[in-house]
């Protein structure tokens, strides 16, 4: 019949011009966009870099939200949210040909809260005789401080000397400065003068 023929003719005309192929797999597993909810990355995002670090405020307690898109929307994609801090998120980009790989890693860090004053107590005392002993103790702003670390010195160990705990003895007639100081912050510290007088003469 008329059609048949049509149809058979149409057929040996598709097989005369060839099968099409197909497009090979795309091997891009980058990334073309990635933002974090709270801070800013370091370094800048690249797609070539896969290594990224935020510094989140003191007192953070919750990783922010990773955005991102994938440069190819044919690519898969896995997602491991960091849980604490610090902690890491991971992004796991597979291509299309399901052998090329990439794994973006942001790291959360917290800022530190750190020491902003420091009391030495008590804040004066009279003055001492020679082979007197007084426990000296601090009071630490804010009591929250990451690093409440100090040390303890006298402007004069031959007079006054004072160890790692605050107790200070009296050793000769003078005047000294007992400071605390934080080993993280030097400038903040706080001191006492002591005065030891001298022994009367019989």
């Amino acid at each position: 019949p008329y059609g048949t023929s049509k149809l058979y003719k149409a057929a040996l005309q598709w097989k005369d011009f060839g099968t099409i192929n197909e497009l090979p797999a795309s091997i891009d597993a980058s990334i073309l966009s990635l933002s974090v909810l709270k801070g800013s990355l370091s370094p800048q995002f690249s797609p070539s870099l896969l290594n990224y670090v935020v510094e989140l405020p003191a007192g953070t307690t919750l990783a922010p939200t990773v955005s991102f898109v994938l440069k190819d929307l044919g690519a898969t994609d896995s997602v491991s949210t960091a849980k604490v801090l610090p902690g890491k998120t991971e992004i796991i980009v597979t291509a299309q040909d399901g052998k090329t790989i990439n794994k973006y890693t942001v790291s959360f860090t917290v800022a530190e809260i750190n020491v902003s004053k420091i009391a030495i107590i008590p804040h004066s005392l009279p003055t001492l005789s020679i082979a007197n002993t007084v426990a000296l103790n601090t009071s630490i702003f804010p009591l929250n401080a990451d690093n409440q670390s100090f040390v303890w010195s006298s402007s004069d160990s031959s007079i006054v000397s004072v160890d790692s705990t605050g107790i200070l003895t009296a050793l000769k007639a003078g005047t000294v400065t007992i400071r605390a100081q934080s080993t993280v912050i030097n400038t903040v510290q706080d001191s006492l003068i002591v005065t030891i007088q001298t022994p009367d003469v019989i």
